[in-house]
């Protein structure tokens, strides 16, 4: 066991679905990245953990899967030595968030039928599409079906329940999570098009007591030339305005993740990166613990 967490949420990623450094860029944004392994960062991924029972699942199947998968087995040993992965919750068709799942293919891990949480689209995505469908028909994988707003119970201490919200949905619809533990509730908002079209935030954040939500962009300048409206997303500076009000105690606990490769805030000693700070708000780093 790595540490005494009993049971908890752990980042196991923080950036955008192609991680950092990014394929393809000569940017300064990734320049160091390429050369230096301290400046990588692996595609957003949650873990949560009960080490009482030593069960664990992963929330998005990322392209940086093996590396998170290792992390989160340091914490899943039963009495007899065995681990127990317990399964994966993903929240949409996009490439960073379901991808990882072809480590569990026979030619990798050739698990056997691991749990895979989906909603209804998603659901007929990997099964009518290859190379997902074979995975369904071999039983590496098991496809669990959510509802929306409906809670699913992991065990007595840990239930996790999924809610639409509003993104590019062109292969599957887009859910976030509220990780609910026997004390505290975790608020997964990584993908969403804009806190305007999505009327239940407020109450979800005040429910929540550590809130991880969409920071891909800093702001609408990062892209350059590129449309914004292609690649929707409430930018860090847009809601450091809009959740401006909360008191100080929840910004203590309101995190921003899901970070683009061209976000200035991956650079702590940025003057963006600062601004967040200064404004109460933090910026979610891989490894951070939260007990539930």
């Amino acid at each position: 066991m790595q540490n005494n967490l009993e049971f908890g949420v752990i980042v196991l990623g923080i950036a955008q679905d192609g991680g950092v450094p990014h394929a393809g860029c000569a940017r300064s944004c990734c320049e160091g990245a390429w050369e230096h392994e301290a400046l990588r960062r692996k595609s957003a991924c949650l873990g949560i953990v009960d080490s009482l029972s030593g069960q664990g699942w992963m929330i998005d199947a990322t392209p940086d899967f093996k590396w998170q998968h290792h992390h989160l087995s340091k914490y899943l040993c039963k009495n007899d030595g065995k681990q127990a992965f317990e399964g994966i919750f993903l929240t949409h068709g996009h490439v960073g968030h379901y991808t990882g799942l072809l480590h569990l293919e026979k030619a990798v891990m050739n698990a056997n039928e691991i749990p895979v949480y989906t909603m209804p689209r998603m659901n007929r995505f990997l099964t009518e599409h290859l190379p997902w469908k074979s995975m369904v028909e071999r039983k590496n994988i098991v496809l669990k079906p959510m509802q929306n707003e409906v809670s699913i119970v992991l065990n007595s201490r840990i239930h996790v329940t999924p809610f639409l919200v509003p993104h590019r949905d062109e292969f599957t619809e887009t859910v976030g999570f509220m990780i609910q533990g026997l004390q505290k509730k975790t608020l997964y908002i990584p993908d969403i098009d804009s806190w305007d079209h999505f009327a239940t935030i407020d109450q979800l954040v005040g429910e929540a007591d550590q809130i991880l939500v969409d920071g891909t962009f800093f702001s609408a300048k990062e892209l350059g030339r590129r449309d914004m409206c292609q690649v929707p997303h409430p930018t860090i500076e847009t809601s450091l305005e809009r959740f401006s009000s909360l008191p100080a105690s929840k910004k203590a606990n309101f995190y921003f993740i899901h970070l683009n490769h061209t976000n200035p805030c991956l650079n702590p000693q940025s003057d963006e990166y600062h601004r967040v700070i200064n404004s109460g708000f933090k910026i979610a780093q891989e490894g951070q613990i939260y007990p539930i």
